[in-house]
């Protein structure tokens, strides 16, 4: 079995990072009057619909009584009508239903419109919990039904936790380099790393373990080339917004990922900036580099949970700016 399957969380205490998320989950589910609607955002692979299945199994939903829909394949009216009719039947072995909608920014303003009043009142053994990467496509009127989380990638640390404790529970040995590898092409993403570990576990030479991880997270380049751009100084014919728009328009990567790379990569930058020469006036334009790498950086502080790829042509235009 694939590694992101056989070390999938099955409990909030085998799940890696958000702490705080954890903990607020833990607190409204330890009421007696929990919130009927749950929304989880955040960027692909970073936990959603695990977390998902952590809150059915809490609230004592059964695997029989547990309906999983993806809409981005089933996202229009009938669905909506298929939901709605379902939730009027009893549970069947349990004493809760609980209905997961993914990817649920995919769907129809009619399926939205639809669900709005069975979301805010649904049957009283019903629970609905809504996963998205792109919560700025919900309605509002659905957004306010929701008691929302916003699921963060996991930080470096809880990273590094996280392959340690796959290797050695399969008693598998890699280099720090490699590690280092998995970490900048997984971008904090918990699935992707243990994928990108499961493709590699099983080559013995270093640098083969390298390659085929470039290999295999071609989009990693597409982000470089974008970031590379938006460190350049301006040039003299005014192309630099021009060759950024062009990328940006072949971009369909999640834009919370790809801002997220991008103030990595700055911040590599910035704290690789050193003196590259001697004389009095070194130090000021190395100072005025960082300055200008730090401006640049703050363009990008705000997540695009709200304003999605919108977000982050914004950010890339106003980069060009400073």
């Amino acid at each position: 079995m694939p590694l992101q399957l056989s070390y999938r969380p099955q409990t909030l205490d085998e799940f890696f990072g958000n702490e705080a998320l954890k903990e607020s989950l833990l607190s409204i589910l330890g009421r007696e009057d929990k919130p009927k609607t749950i929304l989880f955002a955040g960027p692909s692979g970073c936990g959603k619909t695990t977390l998902a299945r952590i809150v059915a199994d809490t609230l004592g939903c059964s695997d029989m009584d547990l309906v999983e829909y993806n809409i981005s394949n089933m996202r229009g009216i009938d669905t909506a009508r298929e939901i709605i009719m379902a939730c009027q039947y009893e549970p069947l072995y349990g004493d809760v239903k609980v209905i997961i909608l993914n990817e649920c920014h995919k769907s129809t303003n009619e399926f939205q419109n639809a669900m709005l009043e069975i979301l805010e009142e649904p049957p009283k053994s019903v629970f609905f919990i809504l996963c998205t990467t792109e919560p700025e496509k919900l309605l509002k009127t659905i957004k306010t039904r929701a008691t929302t989380f916003n699921v963060t990638p996991l930080r470096k640390h809880d990273m590094i936790n996280l392959i340690n404790w796959v290797l050695d529970s399969e008693k598998v040995e890699i280099t720090e380099k490699v590690k280092s590898s998995i970490l900048f092409s997984a971008d904090g993403c918990a699935r992707k790393a243990l994928v990108i570990l499961d493709q590699i576990i099983d080559i013995s030479n270093e640098e083969k373990q390298i390659e085929a991880i470039a290999e295999n997270t071609p989009e990693e380049t597409l982000v470089i080339e974008l970031c590379r751009k938006i460190i350049t100084r301006e040039d003299a014919l005014g192309n630099k917004w021009k060759d950024l728009s062009v990328m940006l328009k072949g971009m369909d990567q999640d834009a919370e990922g790809i801002r997220r790379a991008i103030l990595g990569y700055l911040s590599a930058v910035l704290l690789n900036t050193t003196q590259s020469g001697k004389g009095k006036g070194a130090s000021k334009v190395i100072e005025d580099e960082g300055r200008r790498i730090a401006t640049i950086m703050a363009e990008f502080s705000n997540n695009y949970f709200d304003s999605g790829k919108a977000g982050l042509v914004t950010s890339c235009f106003l980069s060009t700016l400073v």
